[in-house]
C-alpha cells in the first residue's frame, strides 16, 4: 500500500530487569505511514484530516504481561524510539532523530496495546522533502520499553534488508548486526546529525486528544506521589 511501511508479525525479544519482576513487553510491531494534519470545522466541531503538510507518523503496536501475577498495573513505564533516516548525495549523511513516551502506567492483561511517534513536517522537509521521502529513506527503527532504573522491559527492530524494510526477529541471522549497526548510528560520526527529541510523543502533536482512550495513560496528564511498580 503506497505510504506505507508496515511490519507485521512475531514474537521481538523482550527481557525482564529481574526474576521478582515478571513484567515483559513482547510481539513488538511497527507500522509507518504519512498523515494529514487534523482540521478543526468550526461549524460542527468536528474534526477531520486536511492540510497540505503531512506528518509522518509510526505505530508501535506490543503486549504488556506479567507471567507470575497475571493481570496487574506496572507504572512509570518510558518507551523510547530512534529513527535513522539516509540523505543520499555525494556523501552519504544519517539523521538520527529520537524521542519518548512516558507512561504513567500499563496494564499488563496480555492484549494489544499501542504507542505513537510523530515527526512534524518541517523536519521532514529540511531533511527529507516530505513524509514520502523519508518513507523512502528510512533504514532502520528501534523502539524500547524501560522500567523504573532504566530495567530494560523489551526491545523491537524494524530494518531494511535488500530493497525493503521487515521486522527484524531476535533469532534471525542479521539480528546481531542490525543491533550493533543501531549503536554506531548513535555514536558522534561527522556525517551523522543527531535530532534528540525530533520523534514528538503524542501529546505535543495536534492529535492530542484523539483516540485518547486508544492509548496508555501518558505521565504529563497525572502525577502521584506514591508510585509503587507493580499494583495488582
Amino acid at each position: 500500500m503506497k505510504g506505507v511501511i508496515c511490519a507485521v508479525m512475531a514474537v521481538l525479544f523482550a527481557v525482564s530487569g529481574a526474576s521478582a519482576d515478571p513484567f515483559v513487553i513482547k510481539d513488538i510491531s511497527f507500522s509507518l505511514r504519512s498523515t494529514p494534519v487534523p482540521k478543526y470545522d468550526n461549524e460542527s466541531s468536528r474534526a477531520r484530516s486536511g492540510g497540505k503538510n503531512r506528518w509522518l507518523r509510526a505505530y508501535v503496536d506490543f503486549i504488556p504481561e506479567a507471567k507470575k501475577t497475571g493481570d496487574a498495573w506496572y507504572d512509570d513505564v518510558t518507551m523510547e524510539g530512534t529513527l535513522v533516516i539516509v540523505r543520499e548525495g555525494k556523501e552519504a549523511r544519517y539523521v538520527v532523530l529520537s524521542g519518548k513516551t512516558r507512561f504513567f502506567t500499563i496494564q499488563a492483561d496480555g492484549k494489544d496495546h499501542t504507542g505513537v511517534f510523530y515527526v512534524p513536517p518541517m523536519l521532514l522537509a529540511r531533511y527529507c522533502g516530505d513524509a514520502q521521502g523519508a518513507l523512502k529513506a528510512i533504514r532502520m527503527f528501534r523502539v524500547a520499553f524501560y522500567g523504573p532504573g532504566r530495567v530494560l522491559l523489551g526491545e523491537g527492530y524494524w530494518a531494511v534488508s535488500g530493497k525493503n524494510g521487515q521486522l527484524v526477529l531476535p533469532d534471525s541471522r542479521i539480528y546481531k548486526n542490525v543491533s550493533a549497526r543501531m549503536k554506531e548510528y548513535e555514536k558522534p560520526y561527522r556525517n551523522v546529525t543527531f535530532l534528540r527529541g525530533g520523534l514528538y510523543s503524542k501529546e505535543k502533536t495536534p492529535w492530542v486528544y484523539f483516540d485518547y482512550d486508544f492509548y496508555d495513560l501518558i505521565y504529563d496528564n497525572v502525577q502521584s506521589q506514591n508510585n509503587e511498580n507493580i499494583q495488582k
